[in-house]
């Protein structure tokens, strides 16, 4: 099947994009929606970042496209949320997603893997908590740690152990396994500028790592929420 024009979901990415008055917001999501070939609009923001006013205009624009709102959840556990100065909390996550919910907005959350001081056990907790919130999407993140930001400057001064790359790929193939079937995985891995990333420098060879994790689901002969009923039985402990 050929089609005449690409098609194209419009990412609102950067920070955080419902921090705006309402009006300017659905000014903004209505001109990106209307470009030709734009058949949906991925908004990426914070779960404390959605005042009724901004809803309304949400809920306006999933009329005219398809629409997903990117939540940051990162963890679900509240001493990670404070070393890395989130600012908000799983409660916040919650409200979010039963407001979304109320208004048949689909919703992708964000993880990361890797945090300082979480174990597996503590990544694996923040994955079954997602599978348990019936979410639409999610987006699995790896630590990167950056130049010239906080989080560099202290892993410069004082280095945290930082995932390795088999680690990574078998934390995934296991948050696959738990996952909804039709949740819809975004993202498996991201990847950073090359000048600005510290570690894990093993990250930058994006292509290694995804067929590494395909790899590691064929050799383990499992799928994606092959183990979802079982993950629902009993809800994660958080700290």
């Amino acid at each position: 099947m050929h089609f005449k024009w690409p098609k194209y979901i419009a990412y609102f990415q950067a920070f955080s994009n419902t921090y705006d008055h309402p009006q300017r917001l659905r000014d903004l999501y209505l001109q990106a929606a209307a470009q030709p070939g734009v058949v949906g609009l991925a908004i990426a923001t914070r779960p404390d970042c959605l005042p009724p006013e901004v809803i309304e205009v949400l809920d306006e624009v999933k009329c005219h496209t398809d629409l997903w709102v990117e939540l940051g959840l990162q963890t679900i556990h509240a001493a990670t949320a404070r070393a890395m100065n989130l600012r908000y909390e799983q409660a916040d996550f919650e409200n979010a997603v039963q407001i979304l919910g109320r208004h048949n907005i689909d919703i992708c959350a964000h993880i990361i893997l890797g945090l300082p001081g979480e174990s597996r056990e503590d990544m694996m907790a923040t994955a079954h908590y997602v599978a348990q919130c019936r979410l639409a999407g999610i987006k699995i993140h790896l630590l990167h740690v950056m130049k010239n930001t906080p989080l560099g400057i202290s892993y410069q001064e004082q280095p945290f152990r930082i995932l390795d790359q088999e680690e990574y790929v078998n934390l995934v193939a296991e948050i696959l396994e738990i996952l909804p079937p039709e949740m819809v995985v975004h993202r498996l891995t991201g990847d950073s500028p090359r000048h600005l990333l510290l570690v894990p420098q093993w990250s930058l060879h994006k292509r290694e790592v995804l067929n590494q994790i395909e790899r590691a689901l064929l050799e383990k002969e499992t799928w994606q929420g092959r183990l979802y009923s079982n993950s629902c039985r009993k809800g994660p402990e958080t700290n």
